[in-house]
């Protein structure tokens, strides 16, 4: 596996025998996120909006209070927890007069203001789960790349209002956005996440070695001649 911002967190006890930090960054972990944000699009695109706000607002209660029993505060599920209850109560007032399509409208635009200030801010959304933990390159690519997704959904719905033929666009570019997703963290994530042969720090310059005699005898030679006899 590449090195990712879903590098496994290493979970250290705490008060009442919880972890400090969940190891929500591993594979399955990751999956499940996208999972959970495919079973979002699905709901609000297949289901009545009185049904999908409350099903989801649910789910992002729970998910902010399991979070919060990790010292985890992520600004997305608190967001969205608060915009999917506002919807619940509203539905019907949207529903009767025709607004209810918007609604996917509404999440995408939010959700492009939120990330795209945290960017701005310097701390890319993926942060507020993996702590100090992953790759910094990948943290950053994961939260443009959704942050444009979100962007692109929120034109793409508004061009769609009233025209069926548009109306699934939205979806199928975060289905897009989930397949490159899991490609990036779990299959590769660029000339970002490859080891450079050489490189330089100063005037001291690094070198990988190949893993032949020739190309390893004068580096043990010089050890031998240059290092040993200072350890000793």
């Amino acid at each position: 596996m590449r090195p990712s911002a879903n590098d496994a967190a290493v979970a250290t006890p705490a008060e009442g025998g919880a972890a400090r930090h969940p190891p929500f960054y591993n594979a399955r972990f990751l999956i499940a996120q996208m999972a959970a944000v495919l079973g979002v699009v699905v709901a609000m695109y297949l289901m009545p909006l009185e049904i999908s706000a409350p099903l989801l607002g649910t789910m992002y209660a729970v998910m902010v209070w399991r979070e919060s029993r990790y010292g985890i505060h992520s600004p997305i599920s608190i967001t969205l927890l608060v915009l999917y209850i506002g919807l619940a109560v509203a539905s019907g007032t949207m529903t009767g007069h025709g607004y209810a399509p918007a609604a996917p409208i509404l999440v995408f635009a939010t959700l492009f203001l939120l990330t795209g200030t945290l960017l701005l801010l310097g701390r890319p959304v993926t942060t507020f789960h993996a702590s100090e933990y992953g790759t910094p390159a990948l943290h950053w690519m994961t939260s443009i790349l959704w942050t444009c997704i979100y962007g692109v959904g929120a034109v793409l719905g508004w061009i769609a209002l009233g025209r069926l033929e548009l109306y699934f666009l939205p979806p199928v570019f975060v289905g897009a956005g989930i397949v490159l997703t899991l490609y990036l963290h779990l299959i590769d994530m660029g000339r970002s996440g490859r080891r450079r042969p050489e490189f330089s720090v100063g005037q001291t310059v690094f070198r990988q070695l190949r893993n032949d005699e020739q190309h390893l005898r004068p580096y043990y030679e010089h050890f031998v001649r240059e290092a040993l006899p200072s350890l000793r």
